[in-house]
Order: structure tokens, then sequence, then C-alpha cells
């Protein structure tokens, strides 16, 4: 199978009657089908299943201290996030983070972002927008400003307060942001103000 279609899962399913093949994430037959597709106490309800309902966390501003944003609940990014120098986010396989119009989340050269997710726990950044009703630039994504070298000199991101914050760039180019593992990020590329 190896991921030839994004979105496309091709499960064989083997009921008393019949092997079934299911070609959506959230088609199923029992709670084990959707528990094994998104993790515990996901539920099967007339073949579709549902997600436990997870409490949502805002955020927003500057993330100061490393910090460890978990799958127990949806993280919602409110504005422009950054991370700053020296601080690590670490994001827990599962994690689903929302981000509303204007917002993006931004590390900062020196800061950096480990979101290892894996096969059966994706990393989803997503739009808040209800399901049906998100469409490509809903928000404005993921930026990891760098050390290693450009091809400009005092290069910045023009979406943060000042020029000072969000340049990048340098002569450090064993340097890396971080980490990104079974991480999707869809619906982004929207203009921030």
């Amino acid at each position: 199978l190896g991921g030839a279609l994004p979105g496309l899962l091709l499960l064989g399913v083997l009921s008393s009657s019949s092997c079934t093949v299911l070609t959506n994430f959230s088609e199923c037959e029992v709670n084990a089908d959707c528990e094994a597709l998104q993790g515990s106490g996901s539920v099967c309800a007339d073949n579709i299943c549902l997600a436990p309902t997870l409490p949502r966390q805002p955020v927003s501003g500057v993330i100061s201290q490393d910090t460890t944003w978990t799958s127990d609940r949806v993280w919602v990014l409110e504005n422009i996030v950054t991370v700053s120098p020296s601080v690590v986010l670490q994001i827990e396989p599962g994690t689903r983070i929302q981000g509303q119009r204007n917002s993006a989340l931004v590390v900062r050269s020196g800061g950096r972002l480990i979101a290892r997710g894996t096969r059966q726990a994706p990393i989803v950044m997503t739009s808040d927008k209800a399901v049906g009703q998100r469409k490509s630039g809903d928000w404005g994504g993921v930026a990891l400003l760098g050390r290693a070298s450009v091809n400009r000199d005092n290069a910045f991101l023009n979406i943060l307060p000042n020029q000072e914050e969000s340049q990048f760039g340098g002569g450090d180019d064993a340097w890396n942001c971080g980490a990104l593992e079974y991480l999707r990020i869809e619906f982004a590329g929207g203009q921030v103000e």
C-alpha cells in the first residue's frame, strides 16, 4: 500500500459473513476498528468512527520554556505562537493542533520543534473550522527559522512584530530546527496579518 494516495487507507476487515475493504479512515464495523485507527476511546456508530471528545487548550503568544503538547487535548492556536530561541516544543504522537484565522506556529532561530508522530498516531495540524468547511488558507501554518546559510543577508519573516525576532539564516549549516515525523499540516497557507 505504501501511502500512494494521501488520506486513503485500504484495510481488510474479516467479519463472520464476508471480507470487507474499508476505503476511508472513518469507516468501521466495530469499535476495535476505530481504536486501531484513531486510538483509545474511539467508537463505531453507524459504520463511522467517532473520535473521543477532547478538551480544547487555547495557545497564544510566546513559548519561552521547554513545553510538551500532549495528545489528551486539542491545542488551538489563537494567533501567531512563537517558540523562543533555546526552547524546545515537543508534540506527542496522536496530538491534534488547530489553527484559527491569522494564526501560525513559528519556531524562531535557535528554537526547536520535535514532532514525532507514528504511522498509527500521526500528528495533525489543521484548520479550526468544522469538517466539510475547511479550505486551503484557513490558517498560516508552520515556519521553522533556522541558522543555516541563506541566499541573502538579513533574511527575515515579515509576520512577526519586529525584524530581530523574525531573522533567520547564518553560517551554521549543521544546525537543525528539530524533527518532523508522521506530521500532517493541512488547510494552511493563509495570509497572517
